[in-house]
C-alpha cells in the first residue's frame, strides 16, 4: 500500500519546511461534503509569500518570503463525520526549518437527504502554535458551513470565529469569514475564486487598513484516480495583508 510511504514522505517534508497565525498555513474553504465512509486523505499544502509583512508589533515573525506548509491526515468516520490532524511548519529567510504547531479538527455535515434549500455543516478546531507564529499558544475555532450548488457552479460561505485559550490577556472572539465561488470543468477539474478575511475581535473597531482581506484564484484537477493537485495565486487587498501568495495543495485519497 502507498499509505505508509506517502505519510512518511509528507511528514518529513512538512517538518523540514514553518503567517502571522496558523490560518496562513492552509488556504482552504470548508465545504459541506465529506469523502467516502472509511476513506482517508493525506494532504500537503504549501504556500510561498512572495510579498508579505514585516515583523508585527505583537512580536509575530515576518511573513515576507516565508515558505509555509501544512500536512493533514483525515478520515471519514461516517456519512456525516470526519476527523483531521495537522502538522505545520515554516521556513523564513535567515532562519532554519522550524516546527510551528498542530491542529485537530472535527467536521460534521447535515445528511444529503435533508430537505433544506442549502447544505450545512460545522467545523470545530483546536490548534497549538509556538511563540512568534501566533498571538496565542492555544486557540479554538468554530466554523459554520453554508453551501449551495447550481449545476456546475457552487457557492460556499464559512463565517469562522476564533478565540485564544492561553495567556493572561483578554481574549476577544475574532471574526475570520471566508467564502468561495467554484466552477466545475467536467468531472475532474475546477476553477475557483476564494476570499479570506481577518476582521479583528468582536467589539474591537479595526480600521479597514488594520483588517486582513485576500482574494485567491485557484485551479484544481485530478492527476490520477487517487491524486489531486490544486494551485493558486492570492492578492492582499489591505496594508495588513500579505500582498502576494503562491499556494498549492497535493491530496492523496486512500480507500476511494
Amino acid at each position: 500500500m502507498l499509505f505508509r510511504p506517502v505519510f512518511i514522505v509528507g511528514l518529513i517534508v512538512v517538518t523540514a519546511a514553518s503567517a502571522q497565525a496558523q490560518q496562513g498555513y492552509e488556504f482552504e474553504i470548508y465545504r459541506p461534503e465529506l469523502g467516502a465512509v472509511g476513506s482517508s486523505e493525506i494532504e500537503l499544502s504549501t504556500n510561498y509569500v512572495a510579498d508579505g509583512l514585516g515583523e508585527s508589533d505583537e512580536g509575530l515573525f515576518a511573513t515576507h518570503h516565508a515558505l509555509r506548509s501544512s500536512f493533514e491526515v483525515n478520515r471519514t468516520l461516517s456519512s456525516w463525520l470526519q476527523a483531521s490532524a495537522y502538522l505545520t511548519g515554516n521556513k523564513r529567510p535567515g532562519h532554519g526549518l522550524a516546527y510551528v504547531g498542530n491542529r485537530f479538527k472535527v467536521t460534521m455535515v447535515l445528511p444529503s437527504t435533508s430537505s433544506l434549500p442549502v447544505e450545512l455543516g460545522l467545523v470545530n478546531e483546536i490548534s497549538y502554535a509556538r511563540p512568534g507564529f501566533a498571538e496565542d499558544l492555544w486557540t479554538y475555532e468554530i466554523t459554520p458551513i453554508v453551501g449551495k450548488t447550481f449545476g456546475s457552479v457552487s457557492l460556499v460561505f464559512n463565517p469562522a470565529f476564533e478565540r485564544g485559550l492561553s495567556g493572561d490577556g483578554e481574549h476577544h472572539i475574532d471574526m475570520e469569514p471566508r467564502g468561495g465561488l467554484a466552477y466545475r470543468l467536467g468531472d475532474d477539474a475546477s476553477l475557483a475564486l476564494e476570499y479570506y478575511a481577518g476582521l479583528g475581535g468582536i467589539g474591537e473597531h479595526y480600521s479597514l487598513a488594520e483588517q486582513q482581506h485576500q482574494i485567491f484564484a485557484k485551479f484544481g484537477g485530478e492527476v490520477s484516480r487517487h491524486l489531486e493537485l490544486n494551485v493558486g495565486l492570492g492578492r492582499g487587498l489591505t496594508r495588513s495583508s500579505d500582498k502576494w501568495v503562491i499556494t498549492s495543495a497535493l491530496e492523496y485519497t486512500v480507500g476511494r
